[in-house]
């Protein structure tokens, strides 16, 4: 894995907020990252240098269905496997990757204990970050979910029988991230993410009725995102705490899981999206406050992009250079605005990536 890679945005060097072609809507070129790779890939992440994390596990279902698969590092045409802890052997998930390159995620032991753990690996060094939080329990694993910029690493790990919690790695020690109230013992197994300040995001079980719970916890203080809903799910923080994910409106009998983006106790729900607007989610947000996602119907959901005032469906904003290919599924961007995702050309499905440009009009 290179640690200097340069920036793929070769046709737009500006920042999404600076660009003014795009601030009026983004137009994209598609190129596919699998297409030679001999295997098919899912991406799950991008950092700003246009370095790649991605699942041989294309099926899964974004994000919290993607934490199994060999993980692949993916650096401006070159496809890296994630080594597992065993010497000589594959076996590891991955899920982020931060800007300077580091990827964390899961891999195993093939001798006792066995079981999952997290790591952190450089493209040199590979890091067993602990497998539990505390001494007890029936077993012992840990699954990475997300690193900053600064080395912190946040994931899930074992915290008692059959349980598991949310954890904080830094400095070489595992603590628990405080638990959102009413959350029972085993209800943090969810995607959890946080920024540069340590702020983290995740999604709770709750005891009484196994509703899903988005919290998003700040020094110490784990508070619910969207307490008025009973189904709420955190995908993805920003260094503004705006995070991404999805939330119910409605009761039990009609309801919408709506997109959503929370900033400051507020949810802005990202359901305007024409054609496309009974479900769906958002995936991931950047620094720029643009995310990315899928908005459904009862028969099809397409892949949009936020800006921060707009929904676009992806498949209407691709250039000229792209025809032929149909965007199926967008999970990550990163601050200069170039999306990750899956896409389909010529009936087959391949990990792709959508680089913003300047010149071409959307069709």
């Amino acid at each position: 894995m290179r640690t200097n890679s340069k920036s793929v945005l070769a046709a737009c060097s500006l920042s999404v907020a600076a660009c003014s072609v795009l601030a009026a809507g983004p137009v994209y070129d598609v190129t596919c990252m699998d297409c030679t790779a001999g295997r098919l890939l899912k991406p799950l992440g991008i950092n700003n240098s246009g370095v790649v994390v991605a699942t041989d596990n294309a099926s899964c279902h974004f994000p919290n269905g993607c934490g199994t698969g060999q993980g692949y590092v993916l650096d401006h045409g070159s496809i890296t496997p994630t080594p597992s802890f065993d010497a000589g052997k594959l076996g590891s998930s991955v899920r982020a990757v931060n800007n300077s390159n580091v990827v964390v995620g899961r891999a195993s032991f093939s001798q006792p204990p066995q079981g999952g753990f997290g790591y952190s690996w450089d493209g040199t060094t590979m890091v067993d970050l602990g497998d539990r939080i505390n001494d007890y329990g029936d077993g012992y694993w840990s699954a990475a979910m997300d690193i900053n910029d600064r080395g912190a690493v946040v994931g899930t790990a074992a915290s008692g029988y059959h349980a598991a919690a949310a954890f904080l790695y830094k400095n070489g020690l595992m603590s628990q991230v405080a638990p959102l109230a009413n959350a029972y013992i085993g209800g943090s197994f969810y995607i959890v993410r946080l920024n540069s300040k340590e702020h983290i995001v995740g999604t709770s079980q709750y005891g009484l009725d196994d509703s899903l719970h988005a919290w998003i916890s700040k020094n110490g203080v784990t508070v619910e995102l969207a307490p008025g809903s009973n189904r709420s799910e955190a995908y993805a923080i920003n260094d503004k705490d705006q995070v991404a994910g999805l939330m119910r409106v409605g009761g039990y009998a009609t309801y919408n899981d709506w997109p959503v983006i929370w900033k400051g106790g507020t949810a802005k729900l990202l359901n305007s999206l024409a054609g496309y607007t009974e479900y769906g989610q958002a995936n991931a947000i950047n620094e720029q406050g643009w995310a990315v996602g899928s908005a459904c119907r009862t028969d099809a959901c397409t892949p949009f992009v936020y800006n921060g005032k707009k929904m676009f469906d992806l498949n209407a904003r691709l250039s000229g250079a792209s025809t032929g290919w149909q965007f199926v599924e967008a999970t990550a961007i990163n601050d200069s605005g170039v999306i990750v995702g899956t896409g389909i050309f010529a009936h087959e499905l391949h990990a792709i990536l959508a680089t913003p440009v300047a010149q071409a009009k959307a069709r």
